[in-house]
C-alpha cells in the first residue's frame, strides 16, 4: 500500500465511532493492500471518493423518504468498494435531502451505479413522489482526509 493512501485509512480507522464501521474500514483495507498502484495516474484513479446525491422534495412526501431511508434495504452496503453511506437533510430546508456515499475508488461508484443492484436500490421510493424541478444534483469529490 502507498504511504498516502496507508495514512488515509489509518486516519479513517481512528474517526470510525461505530462499531460495525470497524468492518468497513477492515474491508477498505483489504480491498487497498489487494490493489498495485503504478504511477500517478493510477494512483488518481485509485483516489478514494465521496459521492453527494442531492434532491429536494416538492409533495411535502419529506417525512416519508425519510422513512424510506431508515428502513432501506442496505443494498449499496454490500457494494464492492463502498466504504459507508450517510443520509442527511439541512436542518434550515428539512425537504432537502442528501446521500453521500464513500468509495475506494470512482471505478468502484461507477461499477455500482450501472449495476442492477443500483436499480433495485430505489424500489423503495414512496410512490407518488415529486421532487422540485432541476434540484436533483450528483457531485463527486476526491477524499483529501477523514
Amino acid at each position: 500500500m502507498k504511504p498516502d493512501l496507508a495514512i488515509t485509512v489509518n486516519v479513517l480507522a481512528r474517526n470510525i465511532s461505530y462499531e460495525d464501521d470497524y468492518r468497513l474500514v477492515d474491508r477498505l483495507r483489504a480491498y487497498t493492500h489487494r490493489r498495485s498502484f503504478s504511477g500517478r495516474v493510477a494512483q488518481l484513479e485509485k483516489q478514494a471518493v465521496g459521492v453527494l446525491s442531492r434532491f429536494v422534495v416538492a409533495n411535502d412526501m419529506d417525512a416519508q423518504v425519510k422513512q424510506a431511508f431508515l428502513v432501506r434495504p442496505h443494498l449499496v452496503d454490500n457494494a464492492e468498494g463502498v466504504v459507508r453511506m450517510d443520509v442527511l437533510s439541512p436542518e434550515d430546508m428539512p425537504n432537502e435531502i442528501w446521500l453521500m456515499t464513500y468509495w475506494v475508488d470512482i471505478a468502484s461508484y461507477r461499477t455500482w451505479h450501472k449495476s442492477h443492484t443500483y436499480h433495485e436500490s430505489h424500489a423503495g421510493i414512496p410512490k407518488g413522489l415529486k421532487l422540485v424541478p432541476g434540484s436533483a444534483a450528483l457531485r463527486i469529490f476526491n477524499l483529501i482526509a477523514s
